[in-house]
């Protein structure tokens, strides 16, 4: 068994024998997945909308000008960062909760107020992903992709309901494990990363298929080991560019907008000093930031920033990074298109000069209210809402799932959403390792 497989069952290992209580925290209030839906085998048999053009409407970014750092405003071609679904401009309808340990992508609907339905999903007896860590999903919300350990699954997502049915020929490179998967926000690519390299696909339009790019897999480097997927590949606004996180630094690769195929970009790898790197966002103003895996003295606690030069796609270290150095257990990282915010999950939220890049903390992680565990956060498009995969606390059998957040425009305050709690598994029989939004 792979250091990944046992990663993965030490969280499991965690997150059962938690805190001892005879019961579960008030989180629990809000709605659950029918059981079928966290512990079936199988994928689901609903109809898919058929017809989407790998390259659909809400895609293609506009390059800023200059040089590192790139223009100041995000305008309305400018996408949330670290959110799972590409090129993401409208207001979110589904969110998928990825799964283990049967892997079968959870699938709900968003509420006017950002609060979650169980989406009316059946599901069939099929062979399901092994050890998912995270999914992407195209621009039009069609087509779902999920890395797992081994094979990249995809999916076809009704988009009147949400069910999902697996695609045929899933999984794809069925023998390679994966850590890390992305689509660039034109829906064209589709990049994962495992191994030690990066695996480059176009997405076939209508069905979803994917057809290997000339010269893929492009050599990188292995990834951090950690004990958990983490947001290892981001992608700029203009998809000129694709970043990914490894045990060398930041490398960086410049995407050919007419075959996907990846050049390294000159200076890589970036950062090689900092070591455990881990997450990693590109946000609308041309920064990427990175949070650092397990920090064990080898470099400062808190968050690392560079700007993105958007003619050359170099990285250059922000003046003041690393931020919140008090923050030593930060994990994954997202920001709104608006460009203004950045969340880091195990840290809290932080404003964002837009011009220098530099961050300033105005909120703590939410931890009130009989919420744990959460991570991997997702706003949508507005900015006004977000989603982190939460826990009960003081429970021997925690439930786990989904809870949406308000978020203030003007300070970052986050504020839950009444019994917005959705539960989609328990930590006596599996996690929610990330999630995805498709508007």
């Amino acid at each position: 068994m792979g250091r990944q497989y046992l990663g993965l069952l030490f969280v499991f290992l965690v997150v059962a024998v938690g805190s001892y209580s005879s019961g579960c925290g008030a989180a629990s209030s809000g709605a659950k997945v029918p059981a079928a839906s966290a512990t079936s085998s199988g994928s689901s048999s609903g109809s898919s909308s058929g017809s989407s053009s790998g390259s659909s409407a809400g895609a293609g970014g506009t390059a800023t000008s200059g040089g590192s750092g790139g223009s100041s405003s995000a305008s309305s071609s400018s996408f949330a960062a670290g959110v799972g679904g590409a090129g993401q401009v409208s207001s979110a309808r589904f969110l998928f909760g990825i799964q283990l340990p049967n892997g079968v992508p959870i699938p709900a609907k968003i509420n006017s107020d950002g609060s979650l339905s169980p989406a009316k999903a059946s599901f069939t007896t099929g062979i399901n992903a092994n050890n998912p860590t995270n999914a992407a999903i195209d621009p039009s919300g069609t087509f779902l992709y999920q890395a797992a350990q081994p094979g990249i699954w995809g999916y076809t997502i009704d988009r009147a309901t949400g069910n999902i049915t697996q695609m045929s020929n899933t999984p794809f490179a069925s023998a390679q494990n994966f850590d890390s998967i992305a689509i660039d926000q034109k829906g064209k690519f589709l990049y994962a990363f495992g191994g030690g390299e990066l695996f480059a696909y176009s997405i076939q339009a209508g069905t979803g298929q994917l057809s290997a790019v000339p010269g893929s897999p492009f050599m990188a480097a292995p990834a951090t080991q950690s004990f958990g997927p983490a947001n290892r590949m981001a992608i700029d606004q203009a998809s000129k560019f694709l970043f990914v996180s490894t045990s060398t630094g930041i490398i960086g690769f410049a995407i050919d907008g007419t075959s996907g195929v990846l050049s390294m970009i000159s200076g890589s790898p970036f950062a090689s000093t900092v070591k455990g790197a881990y997450s990693i966002a590109v946000v609308p103003s041309e920064h990427l930031y990175e949070t650092t895996y397990a920090n064990n003295g080898a470099n400062p606690s808190g968050i690392y920033g560079y700007g993105v030069d958007v003619n050359t796609g170099a990285l250059t270290s922000i003046t003041g990074s690393p931020f919140a150095a008090t923050c030593a257990s930060s994990t994954n990282l997202t920001a709104p298109s608006q460009a203004n915010l950045l969340f880091v999950a195990g840290c809290g939220m932080f404003s964002v000069n837009k011009s220098t890049g530099a961050l300033t903390q105005v909120a703590t992680a939410p931890s009130d209210g009989g919420i744990g565990g959460a991570d991997w956060p997702v706003f949508d498009a507005s900015g006004k809402v977000m989603w982190l995969i939460t826990q009960d606390m003081q429970c021997w059998h925690c439930d786990i799932g989904v809870s949406a957040f308000d978020v203030n425009a003007n300070n970052g305050a986050l504020t839950q959403v009444p019994n917005s709690f959705l539960v989609m598994q328990n930590s006596f029989s599996g996690a929610i390792v990330s999630i995805a939004i498709t508007q």
